[in-house]
Formats: C-alpha cells, sequence, structure tokens
C-alpha cells in the first residue's frame, strides 16, 4: 500500500512557485538547460517556464500525480536528479529547456513501478509524450529519457517484488 504524504502543501508550494514566476517579467536564458550550458542549469531549469500555460500543465500534472499516489517527498529527489543528469543528447544542440516536465515524467515513471501499475498505464504515458512530438519546442526526447529512468529507479529500488517483506 502506498503511504500518505505527511502533507499535501509540497505540490502546492511546488505549482505556485512556478506559475508566480511565470508571470513575473524574467529573463529565464541564463537559468535554461542546454547541450553546453553550465552545471547549475540542470538544478533551474525546472522552475522557470517559457508561458503561464506551460507553467499551469505543468503545475496541474505535479498536483495531480502527488495527490493521485500520495507521493512522499522522498519520491521527489529521485526525480529531480534524474531529470538533473539528463544526457546531453537528448537535446539537440541548438534546444533550450525549461519547465518541470522532466521531473513530472520521471515522478509518474516512479510512482507506476512502485505501485505495479499494469502496462496498459505506461503506455497511456508514453501517448502523452507521443503527443508532444508534432511541436518543436516540446522535448519529447528528454520526456522520454525521464520516465524510462523513473521506471528504472523505481525497478531497483522501489519494486515491492524484490522488497523484504
Amino acid at each position: 500500500m502506498v503511504q500518505k504524504t505527511t502533507s499535501t502543501l509540497m505540490p502546492l508550494v511546488i505549482a505556485a512557485v512556478i506559475i508566480a514566476l511565470s508571470v513575473i517579467p524574467i529573463d529565464i536564458t541564463p537559468w535554461a538547460f542546454s547541450a553546453h550550458s553550465p552545471v547549475y542549469t540542470r538544478f533551474s531549469y525546472h522552475i522557470f517556464h517559457a508561458s503561464t500555460v506551460h507553467a499551469l500543465i505543468n503545475a496541474w500534472c505535479i498536483i495531480s500525480v502527488c495527490v493521485m499516489y500520495s507521493v512522499k517527498k522522498s519520491r521527489l529527489i529521485p526525480a529531480l536528479i534524474i531529470a538533473a543528469i539528463a544526457p546531453d543528447f537528448v537535446i539537440s544542440e541548438h534546444t533550450v529547456i525549461v519547465g518541470l516536465s522532466a521531473i513530472c515524467f520521471a515522478l509518474i515513471g516512479i510512482v507506476l513501478t512502485e505501485n505495479r501499475r499494469p502496462l496498459t498505464s505506461h503506455i497511456r504515458v508514453l501517448f502523452f509524450i507521443a503527443l508532444g512530438l508534432p511541436f518543436s519546442s516540446v522535448c519529447v526526447a528528454l520526456h522520454l529519457y525521464a520516465f524510462i529512468g523513473g521506471i528504472i529507479y523505481g525497478l531497483v529500488f522501489l519494486c515491492p517484488c524484490i522488497k523484504e517483506t
């Protein structure tokens, strides 16, 4: 059984921060992740978004996943790490990445695996990742990498089938 999170405040705070930053006129370029950007951008690109609509979609996603699966705070750390260590080859040379979606997809991969969701759940997520293909501003490869990274993390560290009883 999934343990309850200690607070539903966590995803709400994350959502509030990313939405607030999306409406403030700020140059996000120094914080964006790209193939040859400084290391700090691997941790900063998640909180900035290209638009308020982008921030609202990611806020909805992080709140939904955290509430639906009663995500513990300790699950967000691996999701952040998976998103932060994304290899340069998952983005093109001229792509600049901002947004929380890599963390969201890594978190979805983790919780679907941890909760032994059926394969159809994973296929549904892949469908949503594929929806980004027609849009040049969506980094589908990063979303796919993060989702697969979350699944691998879940299988290695959280899979109930390998835990001691």
